[in-house]
């Protein structure tokens, strides 16, 4: 099913990156005010249990 845009809320801010994985989803957000590469990671399963994290994309030192 497409998605549809939802009209602009005129709040600063990205759509989150949405990806599924079986019969969860997850959901990446940009966190204005730190670098480009953090994320906040929210996944969701069908029994309603909901994880959080902060990700970052850069590679390890």
């Amino acid at each position: 099913m497409p998605r549809k845009r939802a009209p602009i809320d005129q709040l600063p801010g990205r759509f989150p990156e949405i990806r599924t994985d079986g019969d969860s989803v997850t959901f990446k957000l940009a966190l204005p005010g730190l670098d480009e590469q953090t994320r906040l990671v929210l996944r969701c399963d069908p029994d309603g249990n909901v994880w959080a994290s902060i990700a970052s994309r850069r590679p390890a030192d």
